[in-house]
């Protein structure tokens, strides 16, 4: 009997050439011969679906996303993981799979990475630490400067709302986000949280610029969410959320 899986991918949207490929964690071997295409649902949603004809099996499998009908490095996109006997797919490796899962995910860690060559960094494998974030872009002027006050939705795929509640119970007010270039100074750009919301999955953070530098180079940079509470009389400061903030220039003449 088929399976509908389901994952949220943002940047995918109005896509419709892209291929699931699902091996199992513990072999490697592949699941569905060809791939399965995903089909967004509905539509300009980045919510896509996939469905597999085969017999998914009863272990974790790691899904590889192509851009076409054919694993291959140069059509890789990104890659997540798929629960014992779930139907969500996330980035994250499945938490309570105790430590013999652990050792199971790392004996096999090697195979997955010549398969797929998808890992994008130790987050998509880790059990804990910070959360991996979708892709932002944001655009500089024939100056080079982010404006301050420019709002950023940042949307994190949030089974059961977990991400939101934590956020929210921390509050806004104790939370930041900065970015920077590897090899740079921290705070190249920084903002607050302007609001958390959870929808169908999805958590959406906005962030308000705030400090927008001068003379940024466009390129790729690396964004942090860090909270920050206070315990004993003392600061502590956990980055919570990271991911990829590619900078561009913006061709559009300014009105």
């Amino acid at each position: 009997m088929p399976t509908t899986l389901t994952v949220f991918a943002a940047d995918l949207i109005g896509e419709t050439t892209i291929h699931a490929f699902l091996r199992r964690s513990d072999t490697g071997v592949l699941v569905n011969a060809g791939g399965d295409q995903l089909v967004e649902s509905p539509s300009t949603s980045g919510r896509f679906q996939i469905t597999v004809a085969e017999a998914i099996p009863a272990v974790i499998c790691a899904v590889g996303f192509y851009d076409g009908a054919a694993e291959s490095a140069a059509a890789a996109l990104f890659a997540g993981w798929l629960a014992s006997g779930g139907t969500l797919i996330t980035a994250d490796y499945p938490q309570g799979g105790g430590d013999a899962l652990q050792a199971t995910l790392l004996d096999v860690q090697d195979t997955v990475d010549s398969i797929s060559e998808l890992l994008v960094g130790a987050e998509s494998i880790a059990l804990t630490g910070p959360v991996q974030g979708s892709k932002i872009t944001v655009y500089v002027d024939s100056d080079y400067r982010v404006r301050s006050g420019t709002q950023i939705p940042l949307p994190v795929t949030d089974p059961g709302a977990v991400l939101s509640t934590r956020l929210n119970a921390i509050g806004m007010a104790n939370l930041a986000f900065g970015s920077s270039r590897a090899g740079k100074s921290p705070g190249q750009i920084t903002g607050t949280i302007a609001s958390v919301t959870a929808a169908g999955g999805i958590t959406t953070i906005t962030i308000e610029m705030t400090n927008c530098g001068s003379s940024l180079v466009p390129g790729d940079y690396t964004y942090q969410i860090q909270a920050s509470q206070t315990h004993s009389g003392q600061v502590d400061n956990e980055i919570v959320l990271s991911g990829l903030l590619v900078l561009e220039h913006r061709t559009v003449p300014a009105k």
